[in-house]
């Protein structure tokens, strides 16, 4: 290879298994048209957007138990902190 080409290549400088990885991706989007490409683009848009209405709501019901849970942290923190000072 000559050092144009070495440098015209996205140059790696972590772990030998991301350079690995890394290798093996660029295989698999070089030997694919452009079309191929998008078509399976196309089909993780869709496989993610069946799946969304779920993920929503799924997300919605953890920050609304995170938001509770930090609720509770935050009442049982100012009582501890009532409790001291009023043992002091």
């Amino acid at each position: 290879m000559s050092d144009n080409s070495v440098n015209s290549l996205k140059r790696v400088d972590h772990t030998t298994d991301e350079q690995e990885c890394f290798k093996k991706v660029s295989k698999i989007f070089i030997r694919k048209s452009r079309s191929e490409l998008k078509n399976e683009l196309k089909d993780e848009i869709a496989e993610y957007d069946k799946h969304y209405p779920y993920l929503a709501e799924l997300r919605k019901r953890l920050v609304d138990k995170l938001s509770n849970l930090k609720e509770q942290y935050v009442q049982a923190h100012d009582s501890m902190q009532k409790e001291a000072s009023n043992n002091s």
